[in-house]
Formats: C-alpha cells, sequence, structure tokens
C-alpha cells in the first residue's frame, strides 16, 4: 500500500479500502490465468480482463463523487463487474479453457 501513498491529493482516501485492493489482487490473478493460456479467443481474454479491472475502477470512481447516493451507484456497478468477471471464468472454466 505504501506505493499509494506517495499522492498529495487527500481524496484518495479509497485507497486504504479494503474493498479496493481486492480487486486489484483479482485483476492480477485474471490476468497471471488468461494470459498463460493459449486456448482462449484474446478478445474473450481481453474482456474478462477488463471486467475485473473495472471493479477497482468504479470504487475509486464513486469515491470522487459529490454525495454518497453516487458513491453507492458506482459500488452497485462495482459488484455488476464483478459478477461478470465471476460469470466469465465459470463459462471458461466449464468449457475447459482454464483450469480449476
Amino acid at each position: 500500500m505504501k506505493e499509494y501513498t506517495r499522492f498529495r491529493n487527500k481524496n484518495r482516501g479509497y485507497m486504504k479500502l479494503r474493498v479496493w485492493h481486492r480487486p486489484i489482487d483479482l485483476y492480477k490473478l485474471i490476468c497471471k490465468i488468461v494470459y498463460a493460456e493459449n486456448k482462449i479467443d484474446f478478445k474473450l481474454r481481453a474482456q474478462i480482463a477488463d471486467a475485473s479491472q473495472s471493479v477497482s475502477s468504479n470504487i475509486s470512481e464513486g469515491y470522487g463523487r459529490r454525495s454518497i447516493h453516487e458513491y453507492i451507484q458506482h459500488v452497485y456497478i462495482a459488484l455488476g463487474s464483478l459478477s461478470e468477471t465471476l460469470s466469465r471464468a465459470i463459462a471458461f472454466r466449464a468449457d475447459e479453457q482454464i483450469s480449476e
């Protein structure tokens, strides 16, 4: 987390949130898995990577909004991206494009 604390803008409080860090770990794991497997189509690799990356992006975007209602809406959007990531991973596994 230290690498993120060097920013001077105090409005980066989301970087202290575990709910922001965990999706970044998920994104790194997704990239490690799908880019190691040559059986997965390039477009599908990009889609699952984009969906997983959107989770933390939406949390940070919502944090920067003016109201708690906007923040909550972005958290819901992040939840949707997380569901999309899970759905794609399940489909890859069902089609044996990735191992368990």
